[in-house]
Parts: structure tokens; sequence; C-alpha cells
């Protein structure tokens, strides 16, 4: 015959059981949520786009602005950090990545004021490290994409956020030398904090207070 003691375990233990399996069920059910959530946004293009601009020091020029993508306040997503926190966790990174940077592409061409047009300014898109080195990624396609718009390659600074470590740095720098070649220009963002150390620094040459 069990004693109490073994039967309170028992029971504790089952107590246990059932809430570790409720908190995943509550888990897995917002999970699918917010990925249904992204979804929608990718295919509607429903992010609002604003464009901070980019100052130089020397001159108190405006030199270029940078594509902040975010999306609309709701119960799913309480916070932009939440959104993008959350879209690093899912398989839809590559996807997301592109969408927003064509998204910020075209939305730049259509809200440049006329008197601004010639003047050749810059456009920083936040990209994740990985998309540029992943073999799905065709910079073609942006290329394709850059002269239906009329911007020029040259106007454009991938500008890497610290959501990942770059690991593979031969490669990494393999890869950025081919985007340089075609035009493009590489930023850091916000070196020295999260990921992106002075080695990432080293292998981009490139950051907001100097464009080369």
């Amino acid at each position: 015959m069990e004693s109490a003691v073994e039967q309170n375990i028992k029971t504790n233990n089952v107590f246990s059981l059932l809430k570790y399996l409720y908190r995943q069920h509550q888990q897995n059910t917002l999970y699918i949520k917010r990925l249904k959530a992204l979804k929608q946004i990718i295919q509607q293009g429903s992010l609002h786009t604003y464009f901070q601009p980019i100052v130089d020091l020397q001159t108190a020029q405006t030199i270029g602005f940078e594509a902040l993508n975010r999306p609309a306040p709701s119960e799913l997503f309480t916070s932009v950090d939440q959104f993008y926190e959350f879209v690093g966790q899912t398989d839809c990174v590559f996807l997301f990545e592109c969408f927003c940077r064509n998204l910020s592409l075209q939305r730049f061409k259509e809200r440049m004021p006329n008197d601004l047009v010639d003047k050749n300014l810059l456009v920083f898109l936040n990209i994740h490290p990985n998309v540029l080195l992943d073999k799905k990624y065709h910079s073609g396609e942006t290329l394709q994409l850059l002269k239906e718009l009329g911007i020029k390659p040259q106007q454009v600074v991938f500008e890497l956020t610290e959501r990942s470590a770059v690991i593979d740095f031969v490669e990494f720098e393999r890869v950025l030398s081919h985007y340089r070649s075609q035009g493009y220009r590489i930023a850091v963002d916000d070196v020295g904090s999260g990921y992106n150390s002075l080695k990432t620094l080293e292998n981009t040459y490139l950051f907001k207070a100097r464009i080369y």
C-alpha cells in the first residue's frame, strides 16, 4: 500500500506534467497565430515604412535615408522588437528579408520628392548577414528591380543588423567583395553592440559615420 507521501508525490508530478503540457499548447497556438499573421503581412504588404534621414556631420547635409519597416501594433505583436525576434525564430527569414528590401526600394522611389530625384541620395536597407550568405539569394533580382525603379546600385547601402553572429569571416568577406563589385555599399549597424564586433567592422570597412 502506498504511503500518503508517495501518493502526494505522484499527484504533484501529474499536476506538473499537465501544467507543462498546457503551457506548451499555449506556446504552440501562439506561434501558429503569429506565423499566420506574418505570412499575411508579407502577402498584403502591410508594413509601415519610415525613412530616417542620415546626415553628414561635417556638412550638415542629408546624404540618404534609412528604411525602417514596422508592423501595426497588435495583440500578437506588442512591440517592434518582439515582431522581429519572432521572425528570426521562423523559417521565413529569407522570404521576409527579400520582401522588406523590395518594399523599401519601391517606397523610397515613390516618396522621393521631385527636387531630390537627381541628387543620388543613399538608401540604407537593414539586412540579416545570413541573407547575403544564403545560396538562394540572387543579387541579380535586386539589380533588376533597381533598374526598373531608376535607382543606382551605388545608392544602395546594405546595413548589416546584429541579429546573428558571423562565423565564417572568409566566406563573409568573399560575399561582401562580390556585392561591392556590383556597386553596392556595406554598412554595420550599431557597431560595438550585440554581434557587431570590431571583427565584423574590419571585414566590412564601412559604417554609418563614414561612407567609402
